[in-house]
C-alpha cells in the first residue's frame, strides 16, 4: 500500500485561505446585521426603510454571484446539451423567492420591536 503524502499545491492553499477569509467575513457581517438594524431603529428609522436598504444592498451581490455561476455553468456545458436555465425553471425560482419574501416582510413589519426609543 502506498499513500500520497504530497503537499497541497499553492492553488489549493490559496483557495483554502480565500474560503476561510470569506467564511469569517460572512460570519462577521451576519453577526453585525442585527446590531446595525437595532441602531437604525433607535435612531428613528422605520422597519420598512431598514428592510428596503437591506434589500438594496443585497440584490446586487446576489445578482453578481448568480451571473458568475450561470456563466461558469454555461461555459462547462457540452455542445447539444439541454439549456442550463430554461423559462419554467426560472419562473419557479422567482416564485419561491416571492413566496419566501412575502411572509418575512409581513412578520418583519407587523410585530412590535422590543427596543425603547429615547425620549427627546
Amino acid at each position: 500500500m502506498t499513500t500520497d503524502t504530497a503537499a497541497p499545491s499553492p492553488d489549493t492553499r490559496r483557495l483554502a485561505a480565500l474560503g476561510l477569509t470569506l467564511a469569517i467575513a460572512g460570519a462577521a457581517f451576519f453577526a453585525t446585521k442585527g446590531i446595525v438594524i437595532k441602531l437604525a431603529l433607535v435612531q428613528g428609522v422605520d422597519s420598512i426603510t431598514t428592510l428596503t436598504w437591506r434589500m438594496i444592498v443585497a440584490v446586487p451581490i446576489f445578482l453578481t454571484v448568480g451571473l458568475i455561476g450561470y456563466r461558469k455553468k454555461l461555459a462547462e456545458r457540452p455542445a447539444g446539451a439541454p439549456p442550463v436555465l430554461d423559462g419554467p425553471t426560472l419562473l419557479k425560482t422567482l416564485g419561491v423567492g416571492v413566496l419566501g419574501l412575502l411572509p418575512s416582510r409581513v412578520t418583519w413589519t407587523s410585530r412590535p420591536w422590543p427596543i425603547s426609543r429615547p425620549s427627546s
